[in-house]
Formats: structure tokens, C-alpha cells, sequence
């Protein structure tokens, strides 16, 4: 039985509020009903809009490294096409959803003579490795909670694994691009059906791009966490484990909008059983991450394009 894209959608509506339906009593339950513990948490703004700015900057250097990226594939890029392109993207995750975020690259790039499956290997090639040292540094987290098992650990280490092939060769993966689906593509589509290909020093480079975007984003939860908890009681490395390990079960939730709901309820369970965390600090911790997250991104959005407009207006070339 075939399903429309009508019935897609409902069923993807469907799988959508059911785990906002599941997270939310999850963390209700863990409350023990008493959403009152919530209110009494003690927040530190200051520290939020530190991490909300610092975040800022995380959106436009993964702008700029999807600029390097599409450049050093072979194209004649423009660095504020692309930084617009990226941005614009960005947000679409959240609205109309993950998919359309995802051809949202290929489809903006268009007019620029950027071929729209290069586009596509370029999301692919940088959420794989971004997503792989996200599993790397977030199974430290998932051996310091009580519920560690091998097979969990096990499919984090085959994703790690699978994210460095395609970070130093995929041509596996070309070949089974270019047997399998390019054949079937229709012809006008065939001929811009072109893979990504980069050398070995630039996928090298990306990866150091790559952590220092991992970074940026860690530093930034780690002013969230301050927020609530003192700062010289932290467990830095723990917190950062915690937040990528989040961030990584979020990403692969493609059913919400940014993994949202998946990635709050897996950073309360790990705050509260790998660092011992009280379950209203948690609560508090991972709702106020997601709103800097999303923020910080907003905030990078516009002052990007203020910088942009600026420079435009002076008749500049944009240079960052």
C-alpha cells in the first residue's frame, strides 16, 4: 500500500506531536506534577546572552565554512551568495521542516550556477561529519550514565566510523551514487548530477573547521549550564559530552523540526543521570538551550545581513 503525500504529511503530523506528547510527559513525571519547581530555579541572564551571542558566531562561521566547502569543490563562489544561501537554509529546518531545509541549499543555489546535487553532497558531506564528532564527544556522556550498554556505545562507534570514511573517502559512495540513483534520474536532471569531490588536505581542513564549530557551540552550553549552576562546580568535559550527545540524538529525530522535544528530553536524562543534576535544573538547563539555540541563530541571521546591507550600501565588497 502506497501512501500520498497527503497521508505523508498527516502521518509525519502525527509521529510529530506524539513525541512533544511523550517529552512533555516524560518531563512532567519526572516533575512529579509539581511544574512549580520550575519557577524557583534561579537563572543568571547574563550568562544566556553571552551564550546566545557566542552562539551567533557558530551560524556565521558554518556559513563561512559552507562557502569553503562549495569553493574548494571546484565552483566560482561568491562568499555572501553563499553565507545567504546557508543562513536562509538554516532557518527552513524549523519552518516548513527538516526536509525542505535540506533541499533548501540545492534549490537556492540554483541561480547561482551551483548544480543542485553538488548542493546536496555538500549538506550531506558536512552534517555526516559534523553529526560523527557530535557521537564522537557525546559518548563520553553515555558511559558515565548508569543505563551504559554495549550495543548503544556499539552503534556510536559504526557511526563514528562511517562519518570518518566519508570524511577521508567516499568514493564508495559515488560509485553507488552514480550506479544506482543517477541512472535514474531524468535526463536533464543527469546532467548536473555531479558529486562532491575534495582532496584529502581539504577534508582534512574541514574537519578542523568542523571542531572549531563543535567548539563555539560547547562553550556556548557551557554559559547556558552557568546560567543555573555555578560556574566552579561544573564538570566542563561532562557538559559538553551531554550537549553533543543531545544534539546528535536531536539531529537523528528527523520527524520534529530541529529535533526538537527529542533533543531536550535526552538532555535532561543525561544531566540528570550522568552529572546528578536536580531534575527542575535539568528541566530548566534544556529548555533555556534550545531557546538560545534558536536565538543565536536569529541573532547571527540578522546581523550577517546588517553587515551585508551595510557594506552594500557603501558600495564594499563584503569581506569577513
Amino acid at each position: 500500500m502506497k501512501f500520498t503525500k497527503e497521508q505523508k504529511r498527516i502521518v509525519k503530523k502525527i509521529l510529530e506531536y506524539s513525541i512533544y506528547a511523550i517529552v512533555g510527559y516524560f518531563i512532567y513525571s519526572k516533575l512529579g506534577g509539581n511544574l512549580e519547581q520550575i519557577r524557583n530555579v534561579e537563572i543568571d541572564y547574563p550568562y544566556l546572552l553571552a551564550a546566545t551571542l557566542l552562539f551567533s558566531t557558530h551560524n556565521i562561521w558554518n556559513g563561512l565554512n559552507w562557502d569553503y566547502l562549495i569553493e574548494r569543490s571546484g565552483e566560482q563562489t561568491k562568499l555572501d551568495q553563499q553565507m545567504r544561501v546557508y543562513l536562509k537554509s538554516y532557518l527552513m529546518r524549523y519552518v516548513p521542516g527538516n526536509v525542505v531545509g535540506i533541499m533548501g541549499r540545492a534549490i537556492l543555489n540554483k541561480p547561482y550556477g551551483i548544480p543542485m546535487f553538488k548542493s546536496l553532497w555538500g549538506w550531506f558531506f558536512e552534517n555526516i561529519v559534523y553529526l560523527a564528532l557530535g557521537i564522537f564527544i557525546g559518548s563520553y556522556a553515555v558511559l558515565k550514565t548508569q543505563f551504559a550498554s554495549y550495543s548503544v556505545l556499539g552503534l556510536m562507534v559504526v557511526a563514528f566510523v562511517v562519518g570518518l570514511f566519508i570524511l577521508l573517502r567516499n568514493d564508495l559512495l559515488e560509485r553507488v551514487f552514480e550506479g544506482k540513483i543517477a541512472k535514474k534520474l531524468p535526463e536533464a536532471a543527469k546532467k548536473e548530477a555531479t558529486p562532491l569531490r575534495l582532496s584529502p588536505k581539504v577534508r582534512i581542513e574541514m574537519l578542523g573547521r568542523y571542531t572549531l564549530s563543535w567548539i563555539i557551540y560547547s562553550l556556548s552550553f557551557v554559559l547556558v549550564v552557568s546560567s543555573v549552576i555555578d560556574l566552579n562546580a561544573l564538570n566542563i568535559p561532562s557538559l559538553i559530552s551531554v550537549n553533543a550527545l543531545a544534539y546528535s540524538a536531536g539531529y537523528l529525530a528527523l520527524v520534529t523540526p530541529s529535533g526538537a522535544g527529542v533533543r531536550e528530553s535526552v538532555m535532561v536524562f543525561a544531566l540528570t543521570n550522568a552529572l546528578g543534576y536536580s531534575i527542575e535544573n535539568a528541566v530548566v538547563i534544556a529548555l533555556a538551550a534550545r531557546i538560545v539555540f534558536i536565538l543565536g541563530e536569529l541573532t547571527g541571521f540578522v546581523g550577517y545581513y546588517l553587515y551585508y546591507f551595510l557594506m552594500k550600501r557603501n558600495g564594499e565588497e563584503l569581506s569577513i
